[in-house]
């Protein structure tokens, strides 16, 4: 080595060589001959930047079973508010709560939607049983809240975050788990996992 000069290797991580190969496979044949977790680790590779995403993708293939159900479980936790909810309670006139009744993989369960309250909320704590026992008495292992706004606004007001934060509580005691309770309206959705308040 010439004076002066001094050894430098830097070691890449084996990952990034391994993400840029399957975004080569894909670009030269779609996702022929892929393998189910290597579906899941190229779309990984476009919403986590510079992280190996084969055990997060083997992780969820493991969970869910194969890519179908990676793919159905997404879209059970995503169809109770966009398909129901935003469309069906986010201009009523009235407060409607629904929720969405999970399994342990949060995949919706048989006729999993449900409308359970109907005006304005008032008596908190009897509300807070009677969510826990809905999803208790379904044999739910997870739950996704959903009330609309008719005024149109979807920032959850000082009574929807108390309220909330009861129901983790309740939800705790009894392993239930919370994925999101979302807030809509005609237009818009507020998430509390999204805003950090889940």
């Amino acid at each position: 080595m010439p004076p002066g000069r001094r050894c430098c290797n830097i070691v890449k991580p084996h990952y990034i060589g391994h993400r840029q190969r399957l975004r080569d496979r894909f670009a030269k044949s779609g996702l022929a001959g892929f393998a189910d977790y290597e579906v899941i680790e190229l779309l990984l590779t476009l919403v986590i930047p510079r992280h190996d995403g084969k055990a997060p993708a083997k992780e969820q293939i493991e969970r869910c079973g194969n890519l179908r159900g990676i793919l159905d479980a997404l879209a059970s936790v995503l169809r109770p508010w966009r398909w129901t909810s935003l469309e069906t309670i986010g201009a009523l006139p009235n407060q409607i709560l629904e929720i969405a009744y999970l399994d342990t993989k949060q995949c919706l369960l048989r006729d999993g939607v449900e409308r359970r309250e109907e005006g304005t909320i008032d008596r908190a704590t009897g509300y807070i049983r009677r969510v826990m026992e809905a999803a208790l008495g379904r044999g739910a292992a997870a739950i996704v809240l959903s009330h609309n706004h008719s005024n149109g606004h979807t920032q959850p007001s000082d009574k929807d975050k108390t309220l909330t934060r009861a129901l983790l509580l309740a939800a705790e005691t009894v392993q239930l788990r919370i994925v999101d309770h979302l807030i809509v309206s005609s237009a818009e959705v507020f998430s509390f996992r999204t805003a950090g308040l889940l």
